[in-house]
């Protein structure tokens, strides 16, 4: 596989986690969250309308990636574009939570019923793209318990399902703070995201 292939691989990896939006569940905060937290959280699952730019970049003990990517998300539906350092290797993904394609150029366009299909048949993946949807916006999933440390009203840390997600760095966005940096890290993988912009397009 060339480095470009490789590159698309592993960034489709990390983009795919946020691949599709499910209606928010409502959860009873628990004891422990402190209620600014709580009043964010709920403004977090009310952004559906969005768009973001910005740089991923992806470690494993091998070897270390990069790429830019450009996200727009409408409810369910998504669009996700990302391209390899100096034009090399690029990517579109498409679709919503039942159907999802992967176009990439010299290869044959594929799809599936989902997020979730499409990364098993391309790659052979089996990963939670729906739950972490969540996490890039800077909040938990709904449907899994959790671990998460605060400070004030925003997230820190987050530990679900085998994930370890970090929140260095926020950006305010008028009534919410949209993360501009998080780190994803499991069993020696390292993902870092950088948003160099949130955008409302509602």
């Amino acid at each position: 596989m060339s480095i470009a292939s490789k590159l698309l691989s592993v960034t489709l990896l990390a983009l795919l986690f946020s691949g599709c939006s499910l209606a928010p569940k409502i959860t009873t905060p628990t004891p422990s969250e402190p209620e600014a937290w709580q009043a964010q959280r709920d403004n977090l699952n009310s952004f559906q309308h969005w768009m973001a730019t910005g740089k991923i970049g992806v470690r494993t003990p091998s070897e270390s990636l990069s790429a830019t990517f450009t996200w727009k998300q409408n409810i369910d539906q998504f669009n996700v574009h990302i391209q390899g350092p100096l034009g090399q290797g690029s990517a579109s993904l498409q679709g919503d939570q039942y159907y999802a394609s992967l176009e990439v150029p010299g290869e044959q366009s594929i799809s599936a019923g989902g997020p979730d299909e499409l990364l098993a048949l391309r790659f052979g993946w089996d990963l939670p793209v729906r739950d972490a949807h969540y996490w890039i916006k800077g909040i938990p999933s709904p449907a899994h318990e959790y671990q998460a440390t605060f400070d004030g009203d925003r997230l820190f840390t987050l530990t679900q399902l085998g994930w370890t997600i970090t929140y260095p760095r926020y950006a305010n966005n008028g009534a919410i703070n949209l993360p501009e940096k998080l780190i994803l890290t499991r069993e020696g993988l390292k993902i870092t995201l950088i948003i160099n912009n949130w955008q409302k397009t509602d």
